[in-house]
């Protein structure tokens, strides 16, 4: 739920393991800037039809990716295989997208889906843990990305 609180998704929350969310109908690639800002990241990647209308996002961190469905438009993770695996959410994707279906998958990176729900632990430690000062190390986003014409 840390990752849901950085997004300000936690009062969209649908379905009973709480990883899947409602939004608010937008295109692809304004969910991808969105959860760029939030996050503060630098280098996240999307795949999918930037216009394509999206209102569902299933939700995973780290070394996770939701199985794309028939009910959820787009799914957000940390990180994934790129191709060739046999639950490749990528490769689909690209032909749901070809296929003029509305999916997309947006992946985070490792370490900046992890970090909302880290500060949550650190939070959540420092409740009954007094005598130790408890204090999160953000390890921040190690990617980047060039600017357009740049070298």
């Amino acid at each position: 739920m840390g990752l849901a609180r950085a997004l300000g998704w936690t009062d969209r929350a649908t379905g009973p393991n709480q990883r899947s969310f409602a939004l608010s109908p937008t295109t692809l690639e304004a969910l991808a800037a969105d959860v760029k800002k939030q996050l503060g990241s630098r280098a996240l990647r999307v795949v999918g039809n930037p216009d394509a209308k999206v209102s569902t996002v299933a939700l995973a961190m780290g070394y996770g990716m939701p199985r794309v469905s028939p009910d959820i438009d787009v799914v957000m993770g940390g990180e994934t295989p790129e191709t060739g695996g046999p639950f490749d959410d990528s490769e689909y994707v690209l032909d749901a997208a070809a296929l003029g279906k509305n999916k997309g998958q947006i992946i985070l990176g490792h370490a900046i889906s992890e970090e909302p729900g880290m500060e949550d632990c650190a939070n959540w430690l420092r409740t009954f843990i007094t005598e130790t000062p408890i204090q999160l190390v953000r390890a921040g986003e190690p990617f980047w990305s060039p600017k357009a014409g740049s070298r």
